[in-house]
């Protein structure tokens, strides 16, 4: 199960740049974008929203 946080900022210490869920959200943010993250009811599922700008 990944952690999910709902600050691009944070960080652990042993953070990697450019995989999972952090390098899509760091992505997004190079052109305004955003990553959401929420559980699915039941909570047995996440859904992932991303925006990017036209």
């Amino acid at each position: 199960m990944d952690n999910v946080t709902s600050s691009p900022t944070s960080q652990s210490p042993d953070h990697v740049p450019g995989y999972g869920l952090t390098g899509i959200r760091e992505r997004l943010a190079l052109v305004a974008g955003t990553l959401t993250t929420e559980r699915a009811r039941g909570g047995a599922r996440w859904v992932l929203a991303a925006e990017v700008p036209e």
